[in-house]
């Protein structure tokens, strides 16, 4: 089987270590802070076919792990190359459209901004501090692992105003999971109101599903492709 992992914003390649030995099997994770390669200087569909261009040499199909932003991009791959794709796990992903694109449009500007103007640490315990993280665990992040500049522009360039897709639609095909925390505070309570077999609860866990509890995404993965 073959995974490819998406991490999210101030996400690493290393924040599927855990995933993969849960899993006993290897996880492809690219950086996507990389200026020089799948980095968000990359608009959603040249990310996408930059993605597809590393990947369809070596394998024949994947399954994709994308965990928040990640998420975003592998929705958007998922759109443009849905033949290549096996599974498509959604980590702590939003799937509704943005009611005010101008609102998160601005939003993500602020957080640009103090990207700018703070240090790293100042940055960093603001952006942990942030509602949706609460009940989840903080990664330990070090300045040294990060271009700010490619910071900046994954918040523009991937943000959730610039999707310009049904994301509904796709979550309602067959090859895609929806993996959300019962202790996330934005997505749970959206969610847990639909039906739908996609969207799969983890009980005591918040937003960083990887962090939190490997162990419990992983047997959910496994389970389901063996299932299928």
């Amino acid at each position: 089987m073959n995974f490819v992992g998406l991490h999210g914003f101030l996400g690493l390649p290393s924040d599927f270590d855990d995933l993969s030995r849960e899993m006993n099997l290897s996880i492809k994770a690219p950086s996507l802070h990389d200026s020089r390669g799948l980095g968000a200087h990359l608009n959603f569909n040249d990310f996408s076919d930059q993605l597809y261009s590393r990947l369809k040499d070596e394998f024949s199909s994947v399954n994709i792990l994308g965990y928040s932003m990640g998420g975003r991009l592998a929705l958007e791959f998922f759109s443009r190359y849905p033949q290549f794709i096996n599974r498509l796990y959604l980590l702590s992903v939003n799937v509704f459209p943005i009611e005010n694109r101008a609102q998160r449009t601005l939003w993500d500007q602020e957080w640009v901004s103090r990207l700018s103007s703070l240090n790293f640490s100042e940055f960093l315990w603001e952006w942990n501090s942030l509602d949706i993280f609460k009940g989840s665990q903080n990664y330990d992040r070090k300045e040294s692992e990060f271009d700010k500049k490619q910071l900046a522009l994954a918040l523009d360039n991937w943000s959730p105003a610039k999707h310009d897709l049904n994301l509904m639609a796709f979550v309602k095909d067959s090859k895609v999971r929806v993996l959300v925390g019962e202790e996330d505070r934005k997505y749970y309570p959206l969610y847990k109101k639909l039906s739908d077999e996609s969207f799969i609860f983890i009980p005591g866990v918040g937003h960083r599903l990887l962090l939190d509890n490997p162990h419990a995404v992983a047997k959910i993965v496994l389970e389901d492709l063996r299932n299928k």
